[in-house]
């Protein structure tokens, strides 16, 4: 792999949304169509066959030499960043795929499966909250039309954006069909300390956690803050923070199996110094890759919820925003990626993915792999964010093995 190729690439992405602190690279936004737009030139310049569907997702394609209709053996990330990102983020598993594509030309090796590096559009929720959009209806959990009314913050639509955003074709649908693809692969940074703290220069992602989220209100009567004794009141916020604290237990009960639990907002009403809180508003958010696990912290929260109903004499609602089952990578690509990196002696871990990322979707078309390289200190969505250039080429040069070893190498192919 070469390093000032990758560095050079980072630097084609990342001269686009960098004003201000770090980078502002929203999805659908000027700056987010003029890095895809460049991506696609550079596309062009290779000789790959490249389009944008009317989604917003770009494909880069290299054909095989096989017979026709191969499935494609695909790979790709996102480019679209949160408020005040850093340069990795998604950016990394782009930068890796053309990688990939350069080395292949450089070494002309000719694979019998043709080759996708798909950079997907809207992965981050920063704009329309919603995360995953562009695989999302790639992969049929939904469609444009049902989006289009989706918001941001100045009260764009999802629908205006698109039509407003430049480097998109509305003609071409962007709903691919399982025999499209035989394997998808991501690249992306870890976000998380496992790999600096282990040591290890590769994750080997083995799921991917899923989120339970519920809504609770927790209703109680509001009252004069100086005149009702403490024996009389009905305070929702207390009984609020009571479960805030149940929450957190349940979380780190559950913890060993890598279940996490959060409680994300409180909002008391009516919001006053001098009155008791009559109702209190929080959201839950439980992530786990054991879907078991997940539940024993639903039904902590609901046996503490009924405790604040027998005790306090409040009455508490649930509601179940949803409840996602974890994603499992595929144990074949898993192992083909384990033995790429050991053939190379390049250190690797199995582990979790806490958060969300395209692949989730694509695995249901198509057997899919993710693996991690190291983020410094763990930090992501953040102007500080870092990974090293050797670590991106070293998960760049597994993934490469991989996709060769699934793409298949022509016979009398170079390399």
């Amino acid at each position: 792999m070469d390093h000032m190729r990758i560095q050079h690439l980072f630097n084609i992405i990342n001269q686009f949304g960098a004003q201000g602190i770090g980078l502002n690279r929203l999805a659908y936004s000027k700056e987010e169509r003029s890095a895809i737009q460049a991506l696609y030139e550079l596309a062009q310049e290779n000789g790959w066959n490249v389009r944008v569907d009317a989604i917003g997702n770009l494909i880069i394609r290299r054909e095989g030499v096989g017979e026709k209709g191969l499935p494609a053996v695909a790979f790709g990330s996102h480019i679209d960043t949160v408020y005040e990102a850093g340069g990795y983020d998604g950016v990394a598993g782009v930068v890796a795929g053309l990688e990939i594509l350069h080395n292949l030309d450089d070494n002309e090796v000719r694979t019998k499966h043709p080759l996708e590096l798909i950079v997907f559009a809207c992965e981050e929720s920063a704009r329309f909250n919603k995360a995953t959009v562009g695989s999302q209806v790639m992969c049929g959990k939904t469609s444009i039309e049902k989006i289009t009314s989706l918001t941001d913050k100045e009260g764009i639509t999802l629908g205006q954006a698109l039509e407003k955003a430049e480097m998109i074709d509305p003609s071409l649908d962007p709903k691919r069909s399982n025999d499209e693809f035989l394997a998808f692969f991501e690249l992306h940074i870890e976000q998380g300390l496992v790999l600096e703290a282990s040591g290890r220069s590769i994750g080997l992602v083995t799921g991917i956690a899923a989120p339970t989220r519920m809504a609770v209100t927790v209703h109680g009567q509001a009252s004069h803050s100086g005149s009702t004794k403490m024996g009389d009141r009905k305070d929702a916020l207390a009984g609020a923070a009571e479960l805030v604290l149940a929450v957190e237990t349940a979380g780190r009960m559950e913890a060993p199996a890598g279940t996490v639990a959060t409680v994300g907002t409180l909002q008391a009403s009516p919001g006053a110094m001098n009155v008791i809180p009559g109702k209190a508003e929080l959201t839950i958010d439980i992530r786990g890759t054991d879907a078991a696990s997940k539940q024993k912290v639903v039904q902590h929260i609901k046996q503490a919820a009924a405790y604040l109903e027998t005790q306090r004499g409040l009455s508490v609602s649930i509601e179940m925003l949803c409840d996602d089952p974890p994603i499992k990578m595929s144990d074949d690509l898993l192992d083909i990626l384990a033995d790429a990196a050991k053939r190379r002696s390049i250190s690797f871990i199995e582990m979790p993915s806490g958060a969300g990322h395209d692949v989730m979707n694509v695995a249901s078309l198509c057997p899919a792999a993710l693996l991690f390289i190291p983020s410094e200190k763990g930090i992501s969505h953040h102007p500080d964010e870092f990974s090293r250039i050797e670590d991106v080429a070293l998960g760049a040069q597994v993934m490469y093995d991989a996709i060769v070893s699934v793409a298949k190498v022509a016979e009398g192919s170079e390399g």
